[in-house]
């Protein structure tokens, strides 16, 4: 039986971008995990995570969630740092 945490690892996601996408789409969260991971493997499909982030964003920041805010933030910061062909490219920080 394959666990949480090893279809997490497998997605290349974090577990805030698999809680978006279970909050929105309603799944559990290894379920999330495996959309995430499909809809990783494709540009259409990574602006579809990008867009469920950014708009989960913009709400915690209507609400004045700074902490959500951030968090939501950094997991943006980390999806857009995934490349199609799989490696990471990690920003820079000066």
């Amino acid at each position: 039986m394959v666990s949480y945490q090893e279809c997490l690892d497998l997605s290349g996601l974090d577990e805030e971008m698999v809680r978006v996408i279970a909050e929105r789409e309603c799944l559990s969260d290894i379920v999330a995990a495996e959309l995430g991971f499909t809809l990783s493997q494709s540009t259409e499909g990574m602006r579809r995570l990008r867009r469920l982030i950014r708009d989960d964003l913009r709400k915690a920041a209507f609400r004045g969630d700074l902490e959500r805010s951030l968090r939501l933030n950094r997991a943006l910061a980390r999806l857009n740092a995934i490349r199609r062909d799989g490696r990471v490219e990690i920003p820079r920080v000066v």
